[in-house]
């Protein structure tokens, strides 16, 4: 081997290694990262970084707890997004109410689905045994006119305790209490006195009324909660709901 090529390997073989760890070991000079200063255990900012980040260097901050703050604001926001986004886009308006001066009986739901709201029909959702029960009841069959005209006659009115809520969906369940509005029942009980009977088309639709508009000074009139017509109440068969609603409304006639 030549000299020359020796003392190239020697010189080469003389420096030192680069070390490839990022945090210097103990015991050199060079600074750390402002955003490294962290003091050990504690988890603390030390007050140069303290400043940068803008928060007082006394007390001292956890870094895990101003996190958790960023978090938490941005959930919040997120929240509030949604929000606006399901009024936007999931409110439902209900239907005016169908009753004559002599109504005297009263079948309250709780809000039309997105079936009955697409087609501007109460109890629109063909599995829906309403108007199947309804036929029953008060002869109401044929046209969806018809129909209507036929509860007319017979002393029913139909109306749903809700005006309009946030419910994305036609289950009961997915109605968001927190953005419902009542109809205005106190001020209809009022003009149509001739009501003696109030029915509720499920438990949901109770719980909202009792929520919303209460019982008091309606001593004077029935309420009764009648077994729920949606297809998602499948749990009580057909031949049982007719025979217990024919036996709640057949005794105002």
């Amino acid at each position: 081997m030549s000299k020359r090529l020796r003392r190239r390997n020697r010189s080469t073989s003389s420096q030192p290694r680069k070390t490839s760890c990022r945090r210097p070991p103990c015991g050199r000079s060079r600074p750390r990262r402002a955003c490294c200063r962290l003091r050990p255990q504690t988890g603390q900012v030390v007050p140069e970084v303290a400043s940068m980040l803008m928060i007082s260097s006394s007390p001292p901050v956890s870094v895990a707890l101003y996190s958790c703050i960023a978090v938490v604001e941005s959930r919040q926001q997120t929240r509030q997004n949604d929000v606006k986004y399901d009024v936007a886009i999931d409110s439902s308006t209900g239907f005016p109410p169908l009753a004559e001066h002599d109504a005297r009986v009263l079948i309250l739901g709780s809000l039309p689905g997105q079936r009955s709201l697409q087609a501007g029909q109460y109890y629109a959702h063909p599995q829906n045994a309403f108007w199947r029960i309804m036929q029953e009841v008060a002869g109401a069959e044929g046209s969806y006119e018809r129909r209507c005209k036929a509860l007319v006659e017979r002393g029913i009115a139909l109306w749903d305790v809700l005006a309009h809520s946030v419910r994305p969906g036609s289950m009961d369940a997915d109605i968001r209490v927190e953005s419902a509005e009542a109809n205005d029942l106190a001020g209809f009980l009022a003009e149509y006195r001739e009501i003696r009977l109030i029915c509720f088309n499920g438990q949901k639709a109770a719980k909202l009324f009792q929520r919303f508009v209460g019982l008091e000074g309606t001593d004077a009139r029935l309420y009764e909660t009648l077994p729920s017509t949606s297809p998602a109440y499948a749990s009580m068969p057909y031949a049982d709901k007719l025979a217990k609603w024919q036996s709640i409304i057949t005794r105002q006639y």
